[in-house]
């Protein structure tokens, strides 16, 4: 992209990130439009928009549905991974969602749009309470956006989805929050050498451009690339969704993530 090309893309992409809350994370409703307003503790999101956002790539017709249905694994191991037991078409993309028991909100969902953008939306399973303190569940949020994003790869290819692409992650309610839930030989906060670095802001928006959607040793390098920023925004320079400790060590924790709840 030339310069001027990439001023196009990005005036387009923050047009579309709009009415979705995700441009201004000092905002009171930070986050909190489109899907997102169906979570019951709307916490973290993942946004991948293609080049022309307000197009319409994919249709919702009878061929859609088998593959959107299909059980999927995880990108390494290929266990179950669940997203929910609610798959339906919205005005605006199909959704895998979980919902609550007794409620119409959802806990989590995964979303492909029209519009050929992809999206993931977690709430409870994305933090943890311990000894008063909220912290958000690293290796959960990394395996999440990870497996995400290798079912787009299948999409991109499937659909003729063009880029480039802009990546949005967004956490809201940072504030006073810690990180917690890393990966084996990382002390948790259930550890006596564990000292939280508590966020002072009240959320995080982090975003990159991508001309070519990557292959799966890509999508994983930029699975990664998440994780680091998560670590980035709480000022730890360690890689703590990586196991640390024995034959695995630098590996990417997927028993911790527990996708199949």
């Amino acid at each position: 992209m030339t310069p001027i090309e990439a001023d196009l893309y990005r005036a387009r992409w923050r047009r579309a990130r709009d009415p979705l809350r995700l441009i201004d994370p000092r905002a009171e409703d930070f986050m909190l439009g489109g899907l997102a307003e169906r979570l019951s503790q709307p916490t973290a999101r993942l946004l991948v928009l293609p080049a022309d956002s307000d197009a319409a790539w994919i249709e919702f017709d009878a061929a859609f549905w088998p593959w959107w249905d299909e059980p999927r694994g995880d990108p390494v191991s290929g266990l179950s991974v669940r997203w929910g037991s609610a798959s339906h078409p919205t005005a605006e993309a199909a959704v895998l969602a979980a919902p609550l028991p007794n409620s119409e909100k959802w806990g989590r969902y995964l979303a492909l749009h029209r519009s050929g953008g992809v999206e993931v939306g977690l709430g409870h399973e994305a933090t943890s309470e311990h000894n008063g303190t909220r912290y958000f569940r690293l290796v959960q949020l990394v395996g999440r956006f990870w497996c995400a994003l290798d079912l787009y790869r299948d999409a991109v290819g499937r659909f003729a989805i063009e880029g480039p692409w802009e990546v949005v992650l967004a956490l809201r309610g940072t504030r006073g929050a810690a990180l917690g839930g890393f990966a084996e030989g990382w002390p948790g906060p259930d550890h006596f050498a564990y000292e939280p670095e508590p966020r002072v802001e009240d959320a995080v928006l982090l975003r990159c451009e991508i001309e070519a959607w990557p292959d799966a040793e890509a999508v994983a390098a930029l699975a990664r690339r998440l994780g680091g920023w998560i670590e980035d925004a709480w000022g730890c320079r360690d890689r703590r969704f990586l196991i640390c400790a024995g034959a695995q060590e630098g590996r990417f924790d997927w028993d911790r993530c527990r996708l199949s709840h």
